[in-house]
C-alpha cells in the first residue's frame, strides 16, 4: 500500500477490472495527483512499475480503463494540447476467451461461428455457480446488424431462463421470430448484474456489444404466394392518449415510425406497409370507458418467392405480439400496440358467409317453387303470402341475433333492445289471442276454427311474432281450406292498426338501436 502521506485522502476507490483483480485509486489534492494501484485477489497490492505516484493528472481528474485492461490517464494540459499516460496493467487471469468477461468459460453459439436458425436455445457456461438475477436490469439482448443498423430481435430477463449443469450454465429459450430463415449477422449483449456469483451474490459483468457475435446460415427458404390484406391493430390506453395528443404532421410521423419499426420486426421490406385509412375508435372500448383507437394496415403481397408471404408476415405478428415481453413489439413505438388484441386481418367474406349465402339462396329457390307450384294450382289465391310469411320469420329471427350478438356492443342501448325486443311480441300476442276470441263467436268463423283448430293455433301463437301473419289465414293459398279463414272487415281493420302499431314499438325503436 503506498504511505499514507499528510495531505492524501483516507479513502480508497476500488474498480474491478476486466481480467480478475481491483484498480484502486485515490486522490492527491495537494499536488492534483493520483495515486493508480492494482490489488488481486491474493491480496498483494502493486502499483506499476516506472509510474511515479501520485501521477500527476488534471483537473477532472480524467482516466479509463479499456477492456484489453490498458489503463489511461490524462495528464495536465499544456498551451492547448493534451497527453495521456498508457499502462498495461497486469492480468491476474487469461480466462477472457474473447468475451472480455474472466467468469464466461464459454457460450453455444461459439464466437463468429455459424449456426442453422432453427436452433431452440443459446447458452452460457461460467467457471463458478451463479443465479439468477431478479432485478430488472438483469437481462440479455439478441441483435440482428443490417450495415449499419442494429434492431433488437429478442429481449429475455434473466427470469425467464434455466440453470443447468450444477448452475454453472444459463439456457436461453429462442423464440420462433428471432433468427431469420434468411440468415444474417447476430449479436448477443448480457447485462451487467444478468447473474451474480452464488456464493458471494455480487452481480458479475455482462458482455458488451459486438463481442458474441456469429452468423446465421441463410436457408433460401421459398414462400406461397398470397394475396395482399388489410387489418386491424388497437392502440393501448396509453399510447391513444399519447396519439391523439399530436398534431396532425406529428401523428403521421407517429404512424410512419410505427411501420417502420414494425418492418424491422417481421423483416420485411417497408414498402409493404402501409396505413389503410383514417384511425377509429373500437366500440368495444366504450364497454370500459377507455377510448382506444384502431388502426387499419395494409400489407402488400410480393412476388418474390424468396420473401415472406402475407399469410407468413401475419402469423409472425401474431407470434411476437402474444410474446410482447420479449419480442421487438414490446419496445419503442410498437409498445403502443394492444398486444390482447393482436393483429385482426379483414375477414375472407366468402369464406366466411359461403355457407349461409348458399343456405339463403337454397331456401329462396324453395319458395319460389313453393309460389309457382302455389299459383299453378289456386291463381286466385294471395300467394306472395308465402314471401310475406318467409320475411316475418326472418325479421324475428334477425332481431334474436342481434339480441344476443350485438345488443351489448353499447352498454347503454343493452336494457333498451330487451324491452323493444319484448313488448312487440307481447303485444301482438296479446292482439292475436283477443281478435281470434272475439271472431270465435261468429259460426261461420268458429266453423272454420273448429275444422282446422291445430292449424290456427299455430298461427296465433306465430303471431306474437307479427300481427300481420293473421291475415294469411285468409289469403287461400294454393286453394288450400286451412287459408280460407272467413275473415271479417273488423278483424282486417284490427290487424292493420295493429301492424302500424308496430311501426312505432318495434321497427322505429329497433332501426334507431341497431
Amino acid at each position: 500500500m503506498p504511505p499514507n502521506n499528510t495531505g492524501l485522502t483516507s479513502t480508497w476507490i476500488f474498480e474491478s477490472l476486466l481480467f480478475g483483480g481491483y484498480l484502486i485509486t485515490k486522490r492527491d489534492g495537494v499536488i492534483d495527483g493520483m495515486y493508480f494501484c492494482v490489488y488481486p485477489e491474493s491480496g498483494n497490492i502493486t502499483c506499476p512499475s516506472g509510474l511515479e505516484q501520485p501521477v500527476k493528472i488534471n483537473s477532472n481528474y480524467a482516466y479509463t480503463v479499456l477492456p484489453n485492461n490498458t489503463l489511461l490517464i490524462a495528464q495536465i494540459e499544456y498551451n492547448n494540447t493534451w497527453r495521456l499516460h498508457v499502462i498495461d496493467l497486469p492480468k491476474q487471469t487469461e480466462r477472457g476467451n474473447g468475451y472480455f468477461n474472466t467468469n464466461i468459460k464459454s457460450t453455444y453459439p461459439e464466437i463468429h461461428s455459424s449456426i442453422n436458425s432453427d436452433i431452440t436455445n443459446i447458452s452460457i457456461d461460467f467457471y463458478k455457480p451463479v443465479t439468477l438475477s431478479s432485478d430488472v436490469d438483469g437481462k440479455i439482448l439478441i441483435y440482428q446488424k443490417i450495415g449499419q443498423k442494429i434492431i433488437l430481435r429478442q429481449k429475455t430477463f434473466a427470469t425467464q431462463c434455466k440453470l443447468d449443469n450444477d448452475d454453472t450454465r444459463v439456457i436461453i429459450d429462442i423464440l420462433n421470430s428471432t433468427f431469420s430463415k434468411s440468415g444474417g449477422i447476430y449479436f448477443v449483449k448480457i447485462e451487467n448484474n444478468f447473474v451474480k456469483d452464488r456464493n458471494y451474490r455480487e452481480p458479475l459483468l455482462g458482455v458488451k456489444e459486438n463481442v458474441w457475435s456469429f452468423t446465421i446460415e441463410d436457408k433460401k427458404m421459398t414462400y406461397t404466394f398470397t394475396s395482399s390484406t388489410t387489418g386491424l391493430f388497437r392502440l393501448t390506453e396509453k399510447g391513444t392518449e399519447y396519439c391523439e395528443g399530436l398534431s396532425d404532421d406529428k401523428q403521421n410521423k407517429f404512424f410512419d415510425e410505427l411501420l417502420d419499426e414494425l418492418a424491422d420486426a417481421v423483416q420485411i421490406l417497408r414498402n409493404r406497409l402501409s396505413k389503410y385509412k383514417n384511425y377509429q375508435i373500437d366500440p368495444n372500448s366504450n364497454k370500459s370507458k377507455q377510448k382506444k383507437f384502431l388502426i387499419s394496415i395494409k400489407i402488400e403481397e410480393t412476388k418474390n418467392e424468396y420473401e415472406k408471404d402475407v399469410d407468413t408476415v401475419i402469423k409472425d405478428i401474431s407470434y411476437m405480439m402474444s410474446n410482447n415481453n420479449q419480442t421487438p413489439i414490446g419496445n419503442y413505438q410498437l409498445a403502443y400496440l394492444d398486444s390482447n388484441y393482436g393483429f385482426n386481418p379483414a375477414p375472407d367474406y366468402w369464406q366466411e358467409y359461403k355457407f349461409k349465402l348458399l343456405g339463403i339462396l337454397l331456401i329462396l329457390i324453395a319458395l319460389i317453387v313453393l309460389f309457382i307450384l302455389a299459383s299453378i294450382r289456386e291463381k286466385k289465391g294471395q300467394n306472395i303470402a308465402i314471401f310475406k310469411f318467409a320475411l316475418f320469420i326472418f325479421d324475428f329471427i334477425a332481431d334474436i341475433l342481434f339480441l344476443t350478438n350485438n345488443a351489448d356492443d353499447v352498454r347503454e342501448l343493452y336494457i333498451p333492445s330487451i324491452i323493444f325486443f319484448t313488448i312487440p311480441i307481447v303485444f301482438n300476442t296479446i292482439f292475436a289471442f283477443l281478435i281470434i276470441i272475439k271472431e270465435n263467436k261468429k259460426s261461420e268463423f268458429s266453423h272454420w276454427f273448429m275444422e282446422n283448430s291445430k292449424f290456427a293455433s299455430i298461427f296465433t301463437i306465430l303471431a306474437g311474432v307479427d300481427v300481420e301473419i293473421l291475415g294469411i289465414l285468409e289469403s287461400n293459398i294454393a286453394g288450400f281450406k286451412v287459408f280460407q279463414a272467413p275473415l271479417s272487415d273488423s278483424v282486417r281493420k284490427k290487424i292493420f292498426w295493429g301492424a302500424f302499431s308496430n311501426l312505432f314499438i318495434e321497427d322505429i325503436p329497433q332501426l334507431i338501436i341497431q
